[in-house]
């Protein structure tokens, strides 16, 4: 953790450097154009104390930042709720709904316990998962009169798929990730099966029976 936050310091010094070069070598154009020269100097030294720091170099502290901030998000998710947040206080916080909150979270704690599960507290993890969408039933109609149609699907895209042959141990429909999309089948995806269920394989759907939960990076 002490590394990651090391880490996270590092690439934000490299993000800020990079800004506050563009602020200066900004500065620095305005007063060339307007003829302050004194201004323009000043400038120029503000720019000249500051470490030499390119675009690309800003780029990749960005990405870097952007995985290590989201790969510990189910971390605070989790503290999240062990505080007393309810799955649509911290599906808002995100900006996504409480089922994606759910899912997202399910699917991270699955991920951990895939590859590193002598890292983490397996049975702290799971036990936040309360307070789920109702299942059943009542869950199926939800998401089958309330969810706008899935359309322009991507590689990556996090969906809900509402077949049986999707339900987690809980009843609920599982959560999968779209592995294929392929021009030649316009109304179908090609989904793979979360671990928590086994770990059951990829599968063709129809669009109509696919609810978007979050959409992959565009």
């Amino acid at each position: 953790m002490d590394a990651d936050r090391a880490d996270v310091a590092r690439l934000l010094h490299v993000w800020d450097t990079y800004s506050a070069r563009r602020a200066w070598q900004n500065a620095v154009d305005v007063h060339t154009t307007a003829g302050n020269d004194e201004y323009t100097a000043g400038a120029h030294r503000s720019l000249d104390e500051l470490p030499e720091v390119t675009a690309l170099d800003a780029l990749r502290a960005n990405a870097q930042l952007v995985e290590l901030l989201t790969g510990r998000r189910w971390h605070v998710m989790r503290d999240a709720r062990e505080e007393g947040a309810s799955w649509s206080q911290i599906g808002e916080a995100l900006g996504m709904s409480k089922q994606g909150a759910q899912d997202y979270y399910r699917r991270r704690t699955a991920e951990q316990e895939q590859h590193a599960p002598d890292f983490d507290d397996r049975s702290r993890s799971l036990t936040v998962e309360g307070d789920a969408a109702a299942a059943g039933p009542q869950h199926d109609e939800y998401y089958r009169q309330a969810a706008p149609p899935y359309a322009d699907p991507q590689h990556g895209d996090f969906v809900l798929v509402m077949l049986d042959a999707f339900r987690g141990p809980d009843g609920e429909f599982a959560a999968a990730d779209v592995v294929t999309v392929d021009t030649a089948r316009p109304n179908e995806v090609e989904v793979e099966q979360p671990e928590r269920l086994g770990g059951g394989g990829r599968a063709w759907v129809q669009l109509k029976d696919v609810a978007l939960i979050s959409p992959a990076d565009r």
